[in-house]
C-alpha cells in the first residue's frame, strides 16, 4: 500500500525479511513497486544498485520477491497501447 514504507525501500526489505520462516509454512510473499530513476540516474547504475538491492534481501534469507520496475508514463502507455507489452 502506498505510503507503508515510510523509512525507504531498503527498511521496508530488511523488515520483511526478518519475518521468521517458521511461522509462516505457506511460504513469504512480498511484492515491491519502485520507480527506476530511484535506483539512479542511468541505466548501469540502476542494474548496479537494484542487484545489490537483491543481494541484499537474499543475503538476510528473504523469500520470494516479487519486484516491479516501472513509472507512471510506461503504466499509461501500457493501458493505451497494451499489444505493445505483451
Amino acid at each position: 500500500m502506498h505510503g507503508r514504507d515510510q523509512k525507504g525501500a531498503l527498511s521496508s526489505l530488511s523488515s520483511v525479511a526478518k519475518i521468521p520462516y517458521d511461522c509462516c509454512k505457506d511460504g513469504i510473499s512480498n511484492t515491491f513497486s519502485i520507480v527506476p530513476k530511484s535506483l539512479g540516474k542511468e541505466p548501469e547504475d540502476q542494474n548496479r544498485n537494484l542487484t545489490s538491492m537483491l543481494d541484499g534481501y537474499a543475503m538476510q534469507c528473504g523469500h520470494h520477491l516479487n519486484i516491479n520496475v516501472f513509472n507512471r508514463e510506461t503504466l499509461i502507455d501500457a493501458m493505451e497501447h497494451p499489444e505493445e507489452y505483451p
